[in-house]
């Protein structure tokens, strides 16, 4: 397995939470990756990047996040971040993490973090998010 040189990268839109994801992680987990594509004041938020640009990003990261406030996990972007060996976290307001949750067979709750910006977890050792990563790619395959 490759190793990762950068704990987390985060690749979603420029969003506030977004933003404040990417932050939050700098602060508390050290250097990461961070991609946030799209202006605020532009409805259309479309990545400039091309996917092979974005895959790269993932070969360099062993943990992705993104956040939402929508009402499920995305496994669009689950299963891309599993398919490059990185672990997909998505990043929640509290309650609605605890609402998605709530919806997810248990094994799949690890996925879904509530997450508050001024206290963010603790970042794993690397070995656990390799053990991480595996596991998420076990968790697919029974899809």
């Amino acid at each position: 397995m490759t190793t990762r040189r950068l704990p987390w990268a985060v690749v979603d839109s420029a969003t506030p939470g977004g933003v404040r994801l990417a932050a939050a992680l700098t602060r508390h987990w050290g250097p990461g990756l961070c991609y946030l594509w799209g202006v605020p004041w532009k409805p259309d938020r479309s990545a400039v990047l091309p996917g092979t640009a974005i895959q790269r990003i993932l070969d360099g990261a062993a943990s992705v996040w993104w956040w939402s406030e929508g009402d499920a996990l995305d496994l669009e972007r689950v299963t891309s971040a599993v398919a490059r060996g990185c672990v997909p976290v998505q990043a929640m307001p509290p309650e609605a993490a605890a609402r998605v949750q709530g919806r997810l067979a248990p094994e799949w709750y690890s996925l879904v973090m509530s997450f508050d910006p001024l206290h963010p977890p603790a970042r794993p050792p690397d070995g656990e998010l390799t053990a991480r990563a595996a596991w998420a790619r076990d968790l697919l395959k029974g899809l």
